[in-house]
């Protein structure tokens, strides 16, 4: 084959092969399409509807009495309508035990806390016999307690600034009459009056407590000490159809 034949040969096969190369390149280059998602349709499931919490509803206060608890040491009152009889005072009676049983544990006056007396308020010109008579009365008169007599003796004391003479155990001062005082039996059948001091023959000593209270139908109330817990100051109810009644001390 001449020369120049096979020159113009290669020369066409070498722009074919550059064509063909340029061509690849520009097909490297071009961008594929994005393909397109297609979604198939669909129903949300419906939202939950909101609740409200219900309020609780309060417990009904039972209407029967008897289903309620009781406390059987706690004293009631008399019946609403049931009017004094009498217009006595014994506000300083009333006001030495509740600061008693503000400032001695459950109002009860023992040697342990005796001087839990300290702390009585009390006018200048009563105050320290007052609670001579509540001390003397814990530490000296038996069983480390506080004794119906010796508060009964510091309520006297509170109210007239005198001191109660005579007596010995509760029961005695029925027969044995501290002065300024008289005895009325209970068969007597006498009107109770407030300051009197009731007499009960429990036991071999007795009892006495100081009236604070007079009722119809033979209610009175007394403040006392050492009755249904030893050496416990408190004020409670009473009659005077109990058979361990035998009748009050009145001041002359």
């Amino acid at each position: 084959m001449p020369k120049r034949i096979l020159s113009v040969t290669l020369l066409v096969l070498a722009l074919f092969a550059r064509v063909a190369l340029a061509e690849t390149d520009v097909r490297a280059q071009t961008a594929t399409p994005a393909r397109t998602i297609k979604f198939g349709s669909f129903t949300p499931p419906p939202s939950p509807t909101p609740t409200k919490t219900p309020i609780p509803t309060k417990t009904p206060v039972p209407t029967n009495p008897e289903a309620v608890p009781t406390d059987s040491n706690v004293e009631t009152s008399p019946t609403p309508g049931e009017e004094e009889e009498n217009t006595g005072n014994a506000s300083e009676i009333t006001d030495l035990v509740a600061q008693i049983r503000k400032n001695c544990f459950g109002g009860v006056v023992a040697v342990s806390n005796v001087n839990c007396v300290d702390k009585l308020k009390l006018p200048a010109g009563v105050s320290a016999q007052t609670i001579s008579e509540l001390k003397i009365s814990t530490l000296y008169a038996g069983e480390g307690f506080l004794q119906c007599v010796g508060f009964v003796r510091a309520s006297v004391m509170r109210k007239y600034g005198t001191t109660l003479t005579n007596g010995g155990h509760a029961i005695d001062y029925a027969t044995k009459i501290p002065g300024g005082y008289r005895f009325i039996h209970a068969a007597t059948g006498a009107n109770m009056k407030i300051n009197d001091l009731a007499i009960w023959n429990y036991d071999t000593v007795g009892h006495i407590a100081y009236v604070t209270g007079v009722f119809k139908n033979g209610v009175f109330q007394v403040a006392e000490a050492n009755f249904q817990s030893k050496g416990e100051v408190q004020t409670s109810y009473k009659t005077t159809d109990s058979p361990n009644f035998v009748g009050f001390l009145r001041r002359e």
